[in-house]
């Protein structure tokens, strides 16, 4: 009995902790938006998406111009090692180990998924227009009453009744809109 007794009264608990919280999520307005949605169909991150293209390929052309100097230092190197000798051959050989590192360091600085060039720059082109996505995210939530606004990559499904991603885009042109009239010459920020 003593037992059941425990059961019963840590079923209670919960209960009583459940319970609540229970009943204030339901009372809660939840909403939803498409995040890729938005991002595909916004211009300012569509114009970041190019430019960071942009210095991928230079990058690209910088390690392509890094590895052919690389293969060329090589085709030499086996042409001519036969009558290579001493300090010659040993000096060849170290300036292609050099030219090795040197590309594996740039692969390095540019790849590197927290401190790479590429990563760097993603953050820089991105993150002002996350954080403006997210504002305009808060600013629809708030005027529509909202107290939660999910994202929908981990929505298995969601009514299209509460679904603010065509608000949030619309918001997003309105500010820039907004912002092109309010600088001299037309140009908006993140243009």
């Amino acid at each position: 009995m003593n037992l059941k007794l425990k059961q019963l009264v840590l079923a209670a608990i919960c209960t009583g902790i459940l319970l609540p919280s229970t009943i204030l999520w339901a009372q809660s307005k939840v909403a939803y938006f498409d995040p890729q949605q938005i991002l595909g169909k916004y211009k300012p991150f569509q114009e970041a998406q190019r430019e960071y293209g942009r210095y991928e390929e230079e990058l690209n052309r910088e390690f392509t111009k890094m590895q052919n100097e690389l293969k060329e230092m090589k085709d030499e190197y086996d042409r001519q090692k036969l009558m290579l000798y001493g300090a010659k051959k040993q000096e060849r050989e170290q300036a292609l180990m050099k030219k090795e590192e040197e590309l594996q360091r740039l692969v390095s600085e540019v790849t590197d998924p927290e401190r790479g060039k590429l990563a760097k720059k993603q953050q820089e082109l991105t993150q002002p227009i996350l954080a403006q996505v997210n504002e305009v995210v808060a600013k629809v939530a708030k005027e529509n009453g909202y107290d939660y606004v999910l994202n929908t990559a981990a929505l298995v499904y969601a009514n299209e009744d509460f679904d603010l991603t065509e608000q949030v885009l619309e918001e997003l042109e309105k500010t820039l809109e907004e912002d092109a009239s309010a600088t001299p010459g037309g140009a908006g920020r993140g243009r």
